[in-house]
């Protein structure tokens, strides 16, 4: 049966060899051996290996390409619709511009393609600063798209909690 994907975190998705293809091509070493490469102990750790991974992303054609690989893994797992997530403050050499026009540019090749349709989500960090969560809504509410579809949140929700403690009544 046809599939939908409605919550999928787009930097979750890159596979190990794509992952070792953007060091290679950066020249950036991997942070451990390859085939420990994807494995982590908890949630901080995940979130480091994301930022990691998303730093080797250095151009708004990375971010295209990405986004359009994503298409092709949603083809082959019999996925028609996708709503991906997608961080801009895990991607630390692209502006928030770079990251969503890139992905949103490989969506729509992926579309015109025949792929899967795949809309965007742009996530906010519950510990990212205040100022930088509003030039990411900024950006999103000056720039619509047809495949952008909104805001959501995400990251650790344990550490947003005790930065935050000093907001409890």
């Amino acid at each position: 049966l046809p599939k939908l994907e409605l919550h999928i975190h787009l930097e979750g998705t890159f596979d190990l060899d794509t992952m070792c293809c953007l060091a290679e091509k950066n020249g950036v070493p991997l942070p451990r051996p390859r085939e420990a490469l994807i494995s982590f102990s908890g949630l901080s750790e995940f979130l480091d290996l994301l930022d990691w991974i998303c730093s080797l992303a250095r151009e708004k054609k990375d971010a295209r390409e990405l986004a359009y690989h994503f298409a092709e893994y949603a083809r082959e797992q019999g996925i028609v619709y996708a709503e991906v997530m997608v961080n801009p403050s895990h991607w630390k050499n692209l502006a928030v511009g770079g990251v969503v026009s890139g992905i949103l540019e490989g969506f729509d090749q992926a579309g015109a393609d025949g792929l899967p349709d795949c809309r965007l989500l742009v996530s906010l960090r519950r510990e990212q600063s205040a100022a930088s969560a509003e030039r990411t809504v900024e950006w999103v509410f000056s720039h619509p798209h047809s495949r952008l579809l909104g805001l959501s949140a995400d990251g650790n929700e344990a550490l947003a909690k005790d930065s935050n403690r000093h907001l409890a009544p």
